[in-house]
Parts: structure tokens; sequence; C-alpha cells
């Protein structure tokens, strides 16, 4: 009440400075600090012609105008779930707060979840990170605006592929998490995001892990969709790691849940998972049946949740290699590359790109090969993931033996570095290579 007093007569902390309080007394005081003597406090009120009697009078008031922001606050909120962006920022961009107001890191962590639905992430990382520091500076951990605000630069940086930025993000999320605090959703959604930035980095054990954390508290968590992707995670790594059944056995039950609550992007990607698991039996059949069955739901997936849709055009395109139909083959990596550009996921377009060099070497085009192969190879160089460069390294190598022996020790000694840095034992080399 003091500071706000003092901010609409126009003073500064020097203007009411004098010799008996300095400027630095008068920040105390507006900052609560504790050891400040009652004496000062009341000399100050004096010099603001405040008196003591009208102080609970101006914060019923204070509270009034606080609860008014809430409920602005809210509305964005609502507006933001409801997809409604410019409504939003238009309510937003009413609210006037001064930057040490107890509301005014929430504003901003509200105006970068607007710029990241608009895709300008320059403008959401620099509205999350003020938000971190003024959250910081209240010293409200409670509030939890310090926990979403990381999480959300964690998201920001995955959609730009920097997923190891992505994942050093969520980390300071979880660290900044008060379990007793505000928005108390955010640590599934932040432990949700850490084994998906696990899984696209390769490192299966370490995401599977957080799955098992979470399994057991999967009923506590109220967000369904974060809770389909859990079961999604458990089918797809269990998969990877050549637990078929498993795979399946969560894959099928996650689907009754998406089902059942019409989520229909969970629905997309676990019939995905149950095809690619028919596809690792060389159950062709059943697996084109999946993926045909998966086909069917992309007019109910959004903008976003269409990039998923690389993957199902990749494993397409092996389905009909393994059927011997060069040209279908050809159509759906063709698909998956144009869909991955169209998105700017370079993970899943590195991958695309490796099928189709794939692709091309089987059918005697081994100069166009390698051009796949080394995009790919670019690309994973470009974004530091060191085990699609390992893999765009052995295809390359492959590409050469025998054709040109310089060419293949170059590509061979590379991988080997590379292998090196990894510190890869042989069984994950050689169910990388495989497609």
């Amino acid at each position: 009440m003091i500071r706000k007093a003092r901010k609409e007569r126009g003073l500064r902390l020097e203007d009411l400075a004098d010799d008996n309080i300095s400027p630095a007394t008068i920040s105390n005081i507006e900052r609560g600090v504790p050891h400040v003597s009652q004496d000062k406090a009341m000399y100050l009120l004096k010099k603001l012609d405040l008196s003591l009697e009208k102080i609970p009078e101006l914060m019923i008031q204070e509270r009034t105008n606080l609860e008014e922001l809430k409920r602005k606050f809210r509305a964005v909120e609502s507006l933001l779930m409801s997809d409604q962006i410019n409504e939003a920022l238009k309510l937003l961009n009413t609210i006037e707060l001064e930057e040490k107001h107890i509301l005014s890191s929430l504003h901003h962590y509200l105006l970068g979840r607007c710029f990241i639905e608009k895709e300008k992430w320059n403008r959401a990382e620099r509205s999350f990170h003020r938000a971190i520091q003024l959250a910081a500076a209240s010293g409200n951990q409670s509030s939890n605006i310090e926990a979403v605000s990381f999480h959300a630069l964690g998201y920001v940086c995955y959609r730009v592929n920097n997923i190891d930025k992505a994942l050093q993000y969520t980390d300071s999320a979880i660290s900044a998490y008060a379990e007793n605090g505000e928005r108390s959703y955010i640590i599934w959604s932040t432990l949700r995001n850490k084994a998906i930035y696990l899984e696209r980095l390769g490192r299966l054990t370490e995401s599977m892990n957080i799955v098992q954390e979470v399994w057991d508290s999967l009923s506590k968590i109220d967000d369904v969709e974060v809770r389909l992707t859990f079961y999604w995670l458990r089918s797809d790594i269990s998969r990877r790691m050549g637990m078929l059944d498993e795979a399946i056995k969560y894959a099928y039950e996650g689907e009754e849940l998406a089902t059942l609550n019409k989520v229909y992007y969970s629905s997309f990607v676990l019939w995905m998972v149950i095809g690619n698991s028919h596809l690792k039996r060389n159950e062709l059949d059943q697996a084109e049946f999946c993926f045909n069955h998966s086909l069917s739901l992309i007019s109910k997936l959004d903008n976003v949740n269409k990039n998923s849709l690389t993957n199902l055009y990749s494993r397409l395109s092996v389905l009909y290699m393994k059927k011997d139909n060069v040209e279908k083959s050809f159509y759906y990596i063709d698909q998956a590359i144009q869909n991955a550009k169209k998105h700017n996921d370079a993970p899943r377009l590195i991958k695309a790109l490796i099928i189709k060099g794939t692709l091309l070497k089987s059918t005697g085009e081994r100069e166009d090969a390698i051009k796949e192969f080394e995009v790919a190879l670019d690309l994973s160089r470009k974004y530091n993931y060191k085990k699609n460069e390992h893999l765009a390294l052995y295809h390359l190598a492959n590409c050469w033996d025998g054709v040109n022996e310089k060419e293949f020790l170059k590509y061979s000694r590379s991988m080997y570095l590379v292998q090196q840095n990894l510190r890869l034992n042989e069984e994950e080399i050689l169910d990388e290579t495989a497609i």
C-alpha cells in the first residue's frame, strides 16, 4: 500500500528520503523486510499523509482489485484452452501492471502462452524468461510460475529442434516445482515431457524409468491426454526394446481409454504402435490393417498433432518395402519427408531421409541414396543428434563398401568416433541400423 501511494504521487524513493529515513529503508519497508523498525514505517506513513486507520480500508480495496485481476487472468487461460488466442491477447493487453506487482509474472507467462500458440518462438521465450525473473524476485515459489515457465521454455526448444536444451529447461521446471503450491497439475505434464524428450534423444531406458515411476500414480492425473501419453510411451518404448507382447497390451489399454474419452490423437498413435509391433514380427497384413486405421483418424487431428503423420507415412513406406511394393513405398516416404519439412520436425525428417536412402539403395540407385543419407547426416550434426548421426554414417559407409575404399574408411572412422562419444554397445548399434 505504501509503494502504491508513492507511485500514485509520482515520487521516487529518493524524493521521500531525508536525514531520518534513507531510500534503502523505504525500499525495505515497501518490500516487507521484517527487520525495519515500526517507528520508521510510521514516519514514512506520515510523510505520505497516510493514517494507520486508513490502511485496512485501502487493503480491502487492494484485495478487491487483486481478485478482479485474478478473474481476468483466469478468463485468459480459459480463452487459451478454447483456442481463442486473439481474444486472450486482447484481454491481456487491457491489463496494465507495474513489474513489481505480485501478478506481473503471471501476466508475462500468459503472454508467452499466446506467443506459443502463434508459433512466435522468440517472443514466447522472452516472455517466459521475464516471468521466471519476476517470480524469483517475488519469492513466491508456491505460485509455481517459475515451474510452468521453465516447462513452457522446454516445449519452445523442442518445437525448434533443440531437444538437449528442452531437457535442461524441463529439469529446471522439476527443480522449481513446489509440491503443495498452485498449478500442481504441471508436475505430471513436466514428467511426461521429460520422458518424451529422452525418447526423442534415443535414451529409452531413462524414458522408461520415468514412465514406470509415474505408472502407479496414473489415477491421480486429471488430464486424460497426459495419462494417455504415458500409455503411448510405455507401449512404444516396450516395442522398441523388443517386448512386443507388452507393447500391444498397453497400446490396447490406452486405446480403450482414448476411445472412451474421444481423444483421437492418442487413438491415432496407439494404433501405430500396434501396427509397428506387428511389422516388427513381420506380420504384414495385420500391420497394414492397423496403419490404415490410423490413416482413417487423420481428419480428427489438429494441425500441431499432424506432425505425427511423418511417423505413419514412414512406417507405411517400410511396410510396402517389405511387401515389394516399391511404388507405394516411395509414395509414402515422400509424404513423410514433405510432412516433416512442413512441421520443421528434424528428428522425424532424419529418420524419413534414412528410410528413403535405404529404399533407393535397394532399387540400385546408390548415388541418389547417398544424397539422402548426406542430408540426414548434415541435419543430425546441425542439431547434435548423435544417434541419428551414427545411423546416417553407418548407411553411408555401407553405400561405399566395396565401391570406394577411401570414402568407406572416412565414414567408418567418423562412425567409430561418434560411437565412442555415445559409448553404444554392440546390441544397441545392431538395433539402430535395422529398418
